[in-house]
């Protein structure tokens, strides 16, 4: 009962006054995904997502793995915006910051 007003309270506190912040509905594959996916399918991505952040914290020992797995997280990230139109922006930059520049401009 209470619970109801103050999810109501925060969605236009955060909403209002930040207009820029709300992105258009436009989950292109979600209908894709829906159609195709079962419950098999949502428990592999469960384990995986899993996997993969436990694979990041362990990826900080060794460079060559940390930038692996930094091309899984651009990927991985694309295809929540893709299927459930959640933006990641600021991690982008960060993602950015580990990439040898000089040897991919040769």
């Amino acid at each position: 009962m209470v619970v109801m007003p103050i999810q109501l309270v925060m969605s236009v506190a955060w909403s209002e006054p930040y207009p820029a912040l709300q992105f258009p509905s436009f989950s292109l594959l979600a209908e894709f995904v829906a159609e195709r996916a079962n419950s098999f399918f949502y428990e592999l991505l469960d384990w995986g997502t899993i996997i993969f952040e436990v694979g990041m914290l362990l990826s900080v020992i060794s460079l060559k793995w940390f930038r692996r797995l930094l091309v899984c997280a651009v990927g991985f990230h694309v295809s929540v915006l893709l299927i459930l139109n959640i933006a990641f922006w600021g991690n982008f930059p960060a993602y950015a910051a580990f990439v040898p520049w000089a040897s991919v401009a040769n």
